[in-house]
């Protein structure tokens, strides 16, 4: 009966000592991995009824002086509250420079912004107007992004009603997930609503070119005239040659038949003459 007292015991301490490790666990793990709180980029004017439309535009134009016209159009660009993005400048072998310009203008002075542009150049070799509907996929998006948070509100929901380890786990997991995605559909959304409000504009200036093949000297203009002359002679001399040797077989048969009609022609003359003097 004493032993048996002592069994009894030593299994309940035991299984003590089991819940509270198993409680132990799940507060170690609680406290190295804290559901971080729900945090989201901030949508302006989230809505399924907004119509996103995207206008860009493309400029090409020739000016007399890239630096001046360049300040020109920063002027511009400063007046119509928009910003340059980026730029690449770079000069041809006759050393005219050319260059690339990113801009960023409010899309209700995109019009004004180009005719203002256009104002200051030489030549306008291409101008073109872009105007993409994204309004679905806004629609589409939005709808993912607000089921997505849903989705997190209910998993955090989960989450503090999770009493093992692996529950907490499992849930973080998801949760990480769920916040991913979240941000990737945030930062596309932002992006929709950023370029229906903000044209882009991709402008190229170029200089005038000179066409160094048109300034000859007359020295220049001799030269060159004595070297055509002389490839055209051997260019001519050298077709004649590859005529006659392709044509080398068929002048040899026409000889030979020349050849046997003289013979054949001589034979019968000879003929004709001895029977007249028979």
């Amino acid at each position: 009966m004493k032993y048996l007292i002592i069994i009894v015991l030593v299994l309940f301490v035991g299984c003590k000592k089991s819940e509270e490790d198993r409680n132990d666990h799940v507060a170690k793990y609680s406290n190295l991995m804290p559901p971080p709180p729900a945090y989201h980029l901030p949508v302006s004017g989230l809505s399924l009824n907004k119509k996103i439309i995207i206008k860009n535009a493309t400029l090409i134009i020739i000016v007399e002086n890239y630096e001046e016209s360049f300040k020109k159009v920063k002027k511009i660009v400063e007046e119509k509250n928009g910003f340059i993005n980026k730029t690449d400048v770079y000069s041809n072998p006759e050393n005219a420079k050319s260059g690339e310009i990113e801009i960023k203008i409010p899309v209700e002075s995109l019009e004004t912004f180009i005719e203002k542009v256009k104002a200051i150049s030489v030549t306008v070799k291409r101008e073109g107007i872009t105007n993409a509907d994204r309004t679905e996929e806004y629609i589409d998006i939005t709808t993912r992004l607000i089921n997505k948070r849903a989705l997190e509100i209910r998993y955090r929901e989960i989450l503090k009603s999770a009493n093992t380890t692996k529950d907490i786990l499992d849930v973080e997991s998801q949760l990480s997930n769920i916040r991913a995605d979240i941000e990737s559909i945030e930062k596309r959304v932002k992006y929709l609503e950023q370029s229906s409000v903000m044209s882009e504009v991709i402008l190229a200036m170029d200089e005038p070119q000179i066409d160094s093949r048109n300034v000859e000297s007359i020295s220049d203009k001799i030269g060159n005239g004595f070297i055509f002359g002389y490839r055209g002679f051997f260019t001519v001399l050298g077709e004649t040659i590859t005529f006659l040797i392709s044509a080398l077989p068929l002048i040899t048969i026409v000889y030979l038949l020349f050849i046997l009609i003289k013979i054949f022609w001589k034979k019968r003359k000879t003929k004709v003459s001895v029977n007249k003097t028979l």
